[in-house]
């Protein structure tokens, strides 16, 4: 799972243009994020699916906006050859494992990681403390409801659990997307490879931050980013 910020990546042309009739068309190595080999010998039916269909747009203007896409639910396939790629092994420890991170570097995710510990903890601890709507719920997740409200704050236990200090191994020298701020396996825990924009970015404040770069782990959460940025993510609570 990639965290990207699509502004950005209109501003340094990093999209494909596409003429009226005219389309394009990517391979992706499904093996390199999902394990098959129970299929071994015979034909499964997988529902393929991207995990979101909501694409950007760029207008002539440079203009980002978005638009839903019209996906085939279902393929029958007959699967051979290697069916799983083992992925890098998370790492723990109190800052052991960088890799790829300079001096300078490491400093900066030290101070993002410190950042990003107090973000979750005054979080859900204001979770914890309301028992209602009150206007800072309403404004990020919508209308208020008390198993609504036990979704979200079971969303940032789980968050604010772990220690960006201590539990996780970054990746400096993997990822060089320009667009992208960092990205994970969502379902293998503990790396975050962070890519160009995350040194760009403020530490703290309004809208994207190094303290907010990171995806979430599915031991996080039970679902997967759509949008990145404040007013996209507004636009999905008001959408509710």
């Amino acid at each position: 799972m990639v965290k990207y910020c699509a502004e950005t990546a209109a501003a340094r042309g990093a999209y494909t243009s596409l003429a009226p009739g005219e389309s394009v068309t990517v391979s992706h190595d499904l093996g390199a994020a999902y394990h098959f080999t129970p299929s071994i010998g015979g034909v499964s039916t997988y529902k393929i699916a991207p995990s979101s269909n909501v694409f950007h747009i760029v207008d002539d203007a440079g203009m980002v906006s978005t638009m839903k896409a019209k996906t085939n639910t279902s393929y029958a396939l007959k699967l051979s050859g290697v069916l799983s790629v083992a992925r890098p092994a998370s790492q723990k420890g109190a800052f052991k494992k960088f890799k790829g991170c300079s001096s300078s570097q490491k400093n900066t995710i030290q101070t993002a990681a410190s950042s990003a510990n107090t973000y979750a903890s005054r979080s859900l601890s204001y979770l914890e403390e309301i028992d209602g709507s009150t206007k800072r719920y309403k404004y990020w997740f919508g209308a208020y409801s008390s198993g609504r409200k036990g979704t979200v704050q079971s969303h940032y236990s789980r968050i604010a659990w772990y220690d960006y200090t201590r539990d996780y191994a970054y990746d400096c020298s993997t990822c060089d997307r320009a667009e992208a701020f960092a990205y994970v396996y969502p379902s293998s825990f503990g790396t975050i490879y962070l890519c160009p924009q995350f040194w760009e970015a403020p530490n703290t404040g309004p809208g994207q931050t190094r303290a907010r770069a990171t995806p979430s782990f599915t031991r996080h959460v039970a679902f997967r980013h759509h949008w990145r940025n404040q007013r996209p993510c507004l636009r999905a609570v008001w959408w509710r």
